[in-house]
């Protein structure tokens, strides 16, 4: 897998992206589907929150990237039609994170945009994961999470990775699991739902601000019948 990225070196960001969504589509097509469902709330929740030009681009990238070390676990084992297992899920994170750096360390982006697309990715999947008895990918045990990219127990998550953090979930809660066509979203009850991930009651006022934001703009994207889902979906093709 790695051989491939060292093969096609992309330099610019936009191609880099376009190229794994390719690449996650085929591989599987329900995670492509997830991802572009929660760059889509990304996005929209971004601009909401007020973002500048350069946070936004940050927040693209790193939005259509966050899952992108799901090409090096098996189509199989992404495939599960049910919530998997806890071995399951940690097999799965496990070479999830892996992954991920591997990928984009084995890029030609530039290396300060690598550690900030890395930082906003790998501080998403710390936050909020209540059903996991340690923070992944924090703690666990045979696994090498040291670098650049590690929050320290001190540092506050950047509002980037809290809003892809929102988005991810707010999509589970929407669409449910392994689910490749969005079209039959359930928006009932959805702050309810979304406490099954997250401690809402413990957020901070700016974490609820970011929360209230993201759930809103989500709920607008899938909301408004099938002309909004076609404009979400144009950005399958076009980034």
């Amino acid at each position: 897998m790695l051989a491939e990225y060292k093969e096609s070196v992309f330099a610019d960001p936009d191609s880099f992206c376009e190229m794994n969504m390719d690449m996650l589509k085929t591989h599987h097509e329900a995670s492509w589907a997830h991802v572009m469902r929660v760059a889509a709330i990304s996005e929209a929740a971004g601009k909401a929150l007020g973002l500048n030009e350069e946070d936004m681009e940050l927040l693209k990238w790193s939005a259509y990237l966050h899952d992108v070390g799901k090409l090096c676990v098996s189509s199989e084992l992404l495939g599960i039609k049910t919530e998997p297992t806890e071995k399951q899920k940690r097999q799965m994170q496990d070479i999830h994170m892996d992954g991920t750096r591997g990928i984009l360390n084995a890029s030609n982006l530039s290396p300060d945009l690598k550690e900030k697309i890395l930082k906003v990715v790998m501080w998403h999947h710390e936050l909020y994961n209540l059903s996991d008895d340690m923070n992944y990918p924090r703690g666990r045990g045979g696994i090498d999470y040291s670098g650049r990219d590690r929050r320290e127990t001190n540092q506050e998550p950047s509002i980037l990775a809290k809003i892809i953090a929102f988005s991810d979930k707010l999509d589970r809660a929407i669409n449910g699991y392994n689910n490749t066509d969005g079209d039959h979203p359930n928006l009932g009850n959805l702050e309810e739902r979304m406490s099954k991930y997250m401690d809402l009651d413990n957020m901070t006022a700016d974490e609820r601000w970011i929360f209230d934001n993201v759930v809103e703009e989500g709920r607008m994207i899938f909301e408004y019948g099938d002309v909004q889902r076609d404009v979400y979906k144009q950005k399958a093709v076009v980034l």
